[in-house]
Parts: C-alpha cells; sequence; structure tokens
C-alpha cells in the first residue's frame, strides 16, 4: 500500500471581527493624518496654480490674461484641488484607521472633510474679520471728518452736552435754534466760519434727502461769499446735486451687483463644499481595509493499494 500527500495553499476573505464599543471604532489618529494630508496638499497644489499663473504675465511687455480669466482660472484650480486633497485625506484617514468595513471608511472620510471645513472657515473668518475692521476704521474716519465739517460751528462756539445720546441730540437742536435766531438775515454780514458751516450743514441735510432745506438761502450765502451771482450759485448748488444723485446711483447699483455676487458665491460655495463631502466620502471607501487575507493549508492523503509480487 502506497501513501500520497497533497498540500495544497490558498487565501480567502476573512472580516475582521469589530468591537462591540462603537467609539473604539473611531480613529483620530487617522483623522489627524487625513487632515494634516489635506492642508499638506492644498497648499502643495495652490503654489503650484499660482506658479502657473505668474507664468502667463509678462511685466516687461505688459502682456496678461484678462483678469475675468484669471479669475475664473484660480477658482476652478482651487475647486478640483480641494477635491483632490479630500480624496486623499479621506483614503489616509481610513487606511490608517485599519477600518475593514465600507460604512467606517466612509465616515472617517467624512470626519475629514468635516474637521478641514471647520479649520478653513475658522481661517476664512479671521480674514474676513479683519477686511471688516479695516474698512470700519476708514469708514468711521471719512464719517468723523464729515460730521467735523457738518458741525464746526457748534463744536468751536457751542457747550459741549452731556455725553448721553438723547441730550446730545437735545443740545445740537438748541444749538440749531440759538444759530438761526442770531443768524443775519444779510448772507454778507456772516463771518466765514459761520457760512461754512451753515452750508455744510445745509449740504448735508439735503443728501439725506430733507426737502425743508432753504435752498435760497444756501445760494445767497454762496454767492456773498464767492463773489458771484446768485444764478450762478443756484449753478453751482444744482451741479453739486446732480453729482450726489449720481454718486448715490452708483452706490445703489454696486450694492445691487454685490448681492448678486453674494448669492451667486453662496450658492456655488453650497455646491463645491457638498461635493467635497462626497469626494472626502469617496476617499475614505478607497481606502478601506475590505478583507484580511487568511492562509489556508489542506492536505490529502492518498492510499493507493500495490498488488503483491510473484516469485518464481
Amino acid at each position: 500500500m502506497a501513501n500520497t500527500t497533497t498540500t495544497t495553499t490558498s487565501y480567502r476573505p476573512e472580516v475582521a471581527e469589530v468591537s462591540g464599543n462603537p467609539f473604539a471604532r473611531i480613529s483620530w489618529g487617522g483623522i489627524i493624518a487625513g487632515l494634516a494630508l489635506v492642508i499638506a496638499l492644498q497648499m502643495l497644489l495652490t503654489l503650484l496654480g499660482l506658479g502657473i499663473g505668474l507664468s502667463t504675465v509678462r511685466p516687461a511687455t505688459g502682456e496678461a490674461p484678462d483678469a475675468a480669466a484669471i479669475s475664473l482660472g484660480g477658482g476652478l484650480w482651487w475647486v478640483v484641488t480641494n477635491w483632490i486633497a479630500l480624496i486623499a485625506g479621506g483614503y489616509v484617514a481610513a487606511r490608517l484607521a485599519g477600518s475593514h468595513h465600507t460604512e467606517d471608511g466612509l465616515l472617517h472620510g467624512l470626519v475629514t472633510w468635516a474637521a478641514a471645513l471647520v479649520l478653513g472657515g475658522l481661517i476664512l473668518a479671521g480674514a474676513v474679520s479683519q477686511a471688516v475692521n479695516t474698512m470700519g476704521h476708514a469708514v468711521g474716519g471719512i464719517a468723523s471728518g464729515a460730521g467735523s465739517l457738518a458741525g464746526g460751528a457748534m463744536a468751536a462756539d457751542g457747550p459741549r452736552g452731556p455725553r448721553d445720546g438723547g441730550a446730545m441730540v437735545e443740545a445740537r437742536r438748541m444749538m440749531d435754534q440759538a444759530r438761526g435766531l442770531l443768524r443775519p438775515q444779510d448772507p454778507t454780514k456772516l463771518s466765514d466760519e459761520a457760512a461754512v458751516a451753515e452750508v455744510a450743514t445745509g449740504l448735508t441735510r439735503m443728501a439725506a434727502d430733507d426737502q425743508s432745506v432753504d435752498q435760497d438761502r444756501l445760494a445767497a450765502v454762496i454767492a456773498a461769499k464767492a463773489e458771484i451771482t446768485p444764478d450762478e450759485a443756484k449753478a453751482r448748488l444744482q451741479q453739486w446735486q446732480g453729482e450726489v444723485a449720481a454718486a448715490k446711483e452708483k452706490l445703489r447699483m454696486a450694492a445691487d451687483q454685490a448681492v448678486i455676487a453674494g448669492r451667486h458665491i453662496a450658492f456655488w460655495g453650497f455646491v463645491v463644499v457638498v461635493v467635497g463631502a462626497v469626494a472626502g466620502c469617496v476617499g475614505g471607501c478607497i481606502g478601506t481595509r475590505h478583507y484580511v487575507a487568511t492562509r489556508v493549508v489542506t492536505t490529502r492523503t492518498t492510499h493507493t493499494d500495490v498488488p503483491p509480487t510473484t516469485r518464481l
């Protein structure tokens, strides 16, 4: 009898055991590593895009692409590279987490996207806050200068009221009434400071669409101090009104355009962020370890009957 032994080696997929504790399935180390990769890739690809964009500018010859084309190309580049970085970050997060279930890898990619979004939002909020503060200081300086011009006479001659808002308004009203009682009817008898204050106050009220302003009085003061005819003074006043109206119209148009641009940015920003979440989930699914290879060794022994040998 002869024995024949056959050994076969094969591999079969085997799903890993999952801990009963759901928090044990979260790998914060993998998520942090994925977030770091997202930031690094985004910075690297942004620098690459900046280099490509600057290579199209020729200061010596004055050649440069259109500003709209640069903005569009830069925006598309940033969006695509952000998606690529999120896919890579989700992949690394799920891979390092050692997850063996697709939903676990997907959630690791999603959390990596969320962390990147929160960090980017904080950075953007800081930049916007700084810009708003700078703009606020500039506008405050302009408004302060306009207020000083409009109330120059009261600040110079009138008493300073208390710092309470209502009391200050009442003090200003009383000063205006006193100035009206003491104002000479003949514009030529006004001092230069009083004339400037009266004209500035009238122009400020006209700019605010106050219909009670005595425009004839303003024209008379302008004519007396500028040594021109009343008709020329009225023409100057009308020209100023036209300039103010044109400036207001430009501001309205700019505000409308800003609202439209903000609406488009908000909508497309929402789309980009949602697609970024999908990109993170895709990376997490790709990085999931779907099975563990297990070596299986099979041994089979075969018995063969050999007939006896006949002797001569």
